[in-house]
């Protein structure tokens, strides 16, 4: 009866026509807001790939001076392991005063060997584990830069919805 009521030239035409005119301001606003969110996800998804971009970037020069260093530290153990070999050989064989304080003075040349040795093995440890957690923290950031992005779309879907309910679009049920 109110669909026929608006439609017979009574008052409630201008009724309806100021439902009509309230109806399109509210359409305006929502594709203003829809306009408004569209822009703030594309400002946030260029955020979002810059910093996944740094994040690989920086990852990229970490794997490679990490890499560079053990290759550094590898070939400095290699050495090491020689030396202290070579001069173990020539203990082994050394029989002779001179051959035996050249050996003496061999061990003191592989002490020092080994105590660099060891600091290099150390090193080692070190920097693998700074590459653990480095990579770790890569994980946490890439997922926080996730999160933060499903949740700034969870907001827009339930402030579209308020705002649907709110202007009369949906039922709130």
């Amino acid at each position: 009866p109110r669909a026929i009521a608006m439609t017979d030239g009574s008052p409630s035409t201008s009724a309806n026509a100021t439902w009509m005119v309230a109806r399109a301001t509210q359409l305006q606003r929502l594709e203003a807001l829809r306009e408004w969110s569209e822009r703030s996800g594309a400002r946030f998804a260029d955020m979002l790939e810059r910093e996944q971009g740094e994040i690989a970037e920086q990852d990229t020069r970490l794997r490679t001076s990490l890499g560079r260093e053990q290759t550094r530290l590898e070939q400095t153990c290699t050495k090491q392991r020689r030396f202290r070999e070579a001069a173990a050989q020539r203990a082994q064989l050394g029989s002779l005063d001179g051959t035996m304080l050249e050996a003496r003075a061999d061990a003191v040349k592989i002490a020092a060997f080994q105590e660099r040795a060891n600091a290099c093995d150390a090193k080692l440890a070190t920097l693998r584990r700074q590459q653990a957690i480095a990579e770790k923290q890569a994980r946490r950031r890439w997922l926080a830069t996730a999160e933060k992005a499903s949740s700034g779309l969870a907001v827009r879907a339930r402030l579209l919805t308020w705002l649907m309910v709110a202007t009369g679009m949906v039922d709130a049920g």
